[in-house]
């Protein structure tokens, strides 16, 4: 599919994709990357219907289809461009089919013929704006770098925060028995940490280099305690009894000269069905409460961040939409910065820079707020979202939160097969059972290990371009071979040689899903998802040649004369023959063998059934809760039935020291 990369214009508009900027006569809208390949997609082929699938897989490839994802990225350019939903004039929805640009492509205008008498003046003018330009987009981009790992243990480390003065760092740690513990780190004396374990800790904030405040976790009452750092540890001091009729205080912030600002549950509604939550600010001379803003239950506080000029809010409002807020302590007044913010973000103030800081908890992207309030872009070089974020100066301090996922199977479910501390999923089983393939983050992004009988896990697939996918390993049925996919290419990997193969396919592909073998040497299909269409790509290995096969659907099993597909929730078979869930959602659908092996999903329950290939159930039984999702599987010698999934299990956090440049 044709992508415009190169800068081009729409009705005087004109799109930068290698600066993610859409540059209207009047100002700069920046646009996140996912959101401008998008836009250059529907670029390509101006005045045409694209289907949504086929947007999603070339945005998304190889990610379960979300229309709603779609809708998100479509609402952006509609914003950028300046279009509207109701009565568009450049992005046109068109139900259920897709979406089309309809204007005229153009590229940006080079230059002009100049008459003598005033050339030149002329050539003086544009020398001028070259240098505007050059200064305005050739200068460094505000940019994250030098990304340092602060803490790295087994446990969970979060909420790191500066002292005033830039020479310690406090953070919560949860220990191995669940409980919140506080520490102090003197940076120039980083191996003698200060502890504070014997108090229920929420939230904390530093009030002096020397003093901090902590917010208890105390169902009964919200109780904020004052502590000092001395040569022989943190000492609890005295509590402040303005708060004691509040409940659950967190967000503690402290703010400009004695203002502390926090959010708690709203007094009045803490015994009822509808609690609400309020922002408060708490002053710490003359033990004043101001409520600044009250809120409903369907209004989630994701972050505050104090500024001279008052506190900015992060809203996440009914579980749809993020929405910065401002407000204005003294006059009450709540002003909204940003109505349409893309996920969920947390907030840091740079006093150095005078700036707010936005940094996205679902997803790595970082935003400065300009003074025009539009958000610009900070480049970065994090590999996912964070949990919470401190500025000191230039030093930005987050916490990165690491999902720990791992392997089982039915024969053993009470002893994990794969386990560390970060991801390992999406194992594949030899024919065997003698050998296992599995994705791991355990390097910090995704490679490929195999085991063999519970040897030590070796790498087979070191992804040096850092793609952010690989897909499920298939066995060819010898268990000498496997294939998978991975950065839209096609690998092969011996067992014996331990030799990785790229195989000559020309087609882009995300994901193996079925390979058909044969009885002569070389011989067999490959079915493989094409990358950017809804569509399946059949590679035989004997000749080369690829074939493009009709219909989004995928193919999990396959002969020579029959097939079976899988498409949203229902299989299909070549003859006809269809099956759906009478309840509940087809999670994952792959063949062993002459099986068929469904993975469905309800509410309260799941269960994994057995067809044939004809789709007439032979078996079902019931998955365990821990089993999200079932991966491969195996029939033993003796006909026994072993499945492998993957289980989450737990989230761990460390913190992360970057820094900051405009």
């Amino acid at each position: 599919m044709e992508k415009l990369t190169h800068a081009f214009v729409i009705n005087n508009i004109i799109i930068d994709p290698q600066r993610n900027q859409v540059q209207h006569p009047d100002g700069i809208n920046s646009l996140e990357p996912k959101a401008m390949a998008l836009l250059c997609v529907l670029a390509g082929q101006p005045n045409t219907v694209i289907a949504q699938e086929t947007l999603h897989e070339t945005i998304w490839p190889g990610r379960v289809f979300s229309p709603s994802s779609l809708q998100r990225l479509i609402a952006l350019l509609r914003k950028a461009l300046r279009d509207s939903s109701k009565s568009p004039e450049i992005i046109f929805t068109h139900a259920k089919q897709g979406y089309s640009l309809e204007a005229a492509i153009s590229k940006p205008q080079t230059g002009t013929k100049t008459p003598a008498k005033t050339l030149l003046s002329a050539l003086g003018l544009v020398f001028l704006l070259l240098a505007i330009t050059a200064y305005i987009f050739y200068r460094p981009p505000p940019r994250l770098s030098d990304i340092q790992a602060f803490t790295f243990t087994s446990l969970a480390e979060f909420n790191g925060q500066f002292s005033p003065d830039g020479k310690a760092i406090a953070f919560l740690r949860q220990s191995a028995d669940k409980q919140t513990e506080l520490v102090v780190r003197q940076l120039e004396n980083p191996g003698k940490d200060q502890l504070l374990s014997d108090v229920q800790i929420r939230d904390f904030t530093w009030l002096t280099n020397k003093q901090l405040l902590i917010a208890q976790t105390d169902s009964e009452a919200g109780k904020l305690i004052r502590v000092r750092l001395t040569q022989s540890g943190i000492q609890p001091q005295h509590s402040l009894p303005a708060t004691k009729h509040l409940r659950n205080i967190r967000h503690l912030l402290k703010g400009p000269d004695s203002a502390i600002y926090f959010v708690a549950t709203h007094p009045d509604t803490a015994q009822t069905d509808k609690i609400q939550s309020v922002i408060m600010q708490l002053n710490l001379i003359s033990f004043e409460l101001k409520t600044l803003m009250t809120l409903p239950a369907a209004h989630d506080i994701v972050d505050l961040a104090a500024a001279p000029d008052g506190l900015y809010v992060s809203l996440f409002e009914n579980r749809k939409i993020n929405k910065l807020l401002h407000i204005d302590p003294d006059s009450l007044s709540v002003n909204v910065i940003n109505a349409e913010l893309d996920g969920r973000y947390k907030l840091a103030w740079s006093s150095h820079h005078n700036r707010l800081i936005l940094l996205d908890s679902l997803k790595p992207a970082v935003f400065a707020l300009a003074a025009n309030n539009q958000l610009v872009t900070i480049h970065h070089a994090l590999s996912a979202g964070v949990l919470d974020a401190n500025l000191y100066q230039d030093k930005l301090l987050t916490s990165r939160a690491h999902q720990t996922i791992n392997v089982f199977n039915s024969q053993s479910p009470d002893a994990a097969l794969m386990h560390s501390k970060y991801e390992d999923y999406l194992a594949s089983v030899s024919p065997t059972g003698r050998s296992v393939v599995f994705v791991s983050n355990r390097s910090g992004y995704p490679q490929l290990y195999m085991t063999d009988q519970n040897k030590q896990p070796e790498v087979i697939f070191t992804n040096p371009g850092r793609e952010d996918f690989i897909s499920r390993a298939i066995w060819h049925p010898d268990a000498q071979q496997l294939v998978f996919a991975a950065d839209k290419k096609v690998y092969q990997f011996d067992v014996a040689t331990h030799e990785l193969t790229a195989l000559p396919i020309t087609q882009p592909i995300t994901r193996v899903e079925y390979w058909q073998t044969s009885d002569l040497p070389g011989a067999g299909v490959l079915y493989l998802t094409h990358a950017t269409q809804a569509s399946t790509v059949a590679y035989h290995i004997d000749s080369g040649e690829t074939e493009m096969l009709s219909g989004p659907e995928h193919f999990i099993y396959a002969s020579k004369t029959h097939h079976v597909g899988w498409q949203d929730n229902t299989l299909r078979t070549s003859t006809g023959v269809s099956w759906q869930p009478d309840s509940g959602q087809i999670r994952h659908a792959f063949s062993v063998g002459e099986r068929i092996l469904v993975q469905v999903t309800a509410p309260g329950a799941q269960r994994l059934l057995e067809f044939d290939p004809h789709l007439n159930l032979l078996s079902q039984q019931p998955l365990p809760k821990s089993a999200q999702f079932v991966s491969s599987a195996l029939y033993t010698e003796q006909n026994t039935f072993i499945y492998y999934y993957s289980h989450w299990q737990n989230t761990d956090s460390d913190l992360m020291l970057s820094q900051l440049t405009f």
